[in-house]
């Protein structure tokens, strides 16, 4: 059964639209591991998932997801928007060249919706009882999908009016009050007392790598709304300062977060001397 929906997963992934083939697949898992009764369908019906297969199609699912995030953060990385300081130039640039703005927006936007599409997929399966097996693997891939947000908001903020800021405040709300509490509890589901060794070793690195992605990601938003003077405020929904029970190294954390901040403003100090 596991091999059957393995073979959907490399063709969801190779698909133009691949989440929307996961979905369904997403909320029979969730239904069947949340004992929900819902409406019969003829697709998953017929591939019968059930309590004892559910946790490996969950994690057969979560892997094409991840799987799609490098594709995306490549999209994310190549996704660069070209400003000048001086509104007249950039009018004028952007007359000289308008078809580059204009293909420069649609890519924002299906990045930005994409990964809507797979925090839809994603947010849904922490809400669910997991083993400590397959909530590893969720929380992978939600280290892999906070990193590529955070990406995709720092390319395509600085954009003005070509930034799609319906989708992205869509987006940051999603996460900041349902994704980001729910990952929270997610931690606290597979830090079992009396866990064996080899998901204490594993968890010794992927949780605190997680919650410094987190921080990177609502650093990001906070950077955003200082450099925009309040033009793009993705902050409304931040939640920061929450209380957490986990082992991080909170020095060290910090001290990674202020030299990420201090790269950033050498390398934008870099380009406006460039562009001078």
């Amino acid at each position: 059964m596991a091999s059957l929906y393995g073979l959907l997963c490399e063709v969801a992934i190779h698909y133009e639209n691949p989440v929307q083939l996961l979905q369904p697949v997403v909320r029979r898992i969730v239904s069947v591991m949340s004992e929900e009764n819902i409406e019969a369908d003829a697709f998953t019906d017929e591939l019968a998932i059930n309590k004892e297969n559910a946790p490996t199609v969950a994690r057969t699912i979560i892997a094409s997801l991840q799987s799609l995030l490098k594709p995306l953060g490549a999209m994310a990385a190549a996704c660069k928007y070209y400003q000048v300081k001086e509104a007249v130039e950039q009018d004028r640039i952007r007359h000289l060249i308008h078809s580059f703005y204009t293909d420069w927006r649609s890519r924002a936007v299906k990045l930005v919706s994409t990964l809507n599409l797979v925090l839809g997929c994603a947010l849904p399966l922490t809400r669910v009882v997991l083993s400590v097996n397959t909530g590893e693997v969720l929380l992978s891939l939600l280290k892999d999908f906070y990193a590529v947000v955070d990406q995709t908001i720092k390319q395509v903020s600085h954009a003005g009016d070509d930034c799609p800021i319906q989708t992205v405040t869509k987006l940051t709300e999603t996460i900041c009050n349902e994704l980001t509490p729910a990952v929270y509890s997610l931690i606290h589901l597979v830090q079992k007392p009396g866990s064996k060794d080899v998901h204490l070793k594993r968890q010794a690195k992927l949780i605190p790598d997680l919650i410094y992605t987190i921080e990177q990601y609502e650093a990001t938003l906070i950077q955003v709304n200082k450099k925009t003077k309040g033009g793009i405020n993705l902050t409304l929904s931040l939640k920061r300062s929450t209380a957490r029970d986990f082992r991080i190294d909170g020095e060290k954390l910090s001290r990674r977060i202020e030299k990420r901040e201090q790269s950033e403003e050498d390398e934008s100090s870099k380009r406006r001397k460039e562009s001078e």
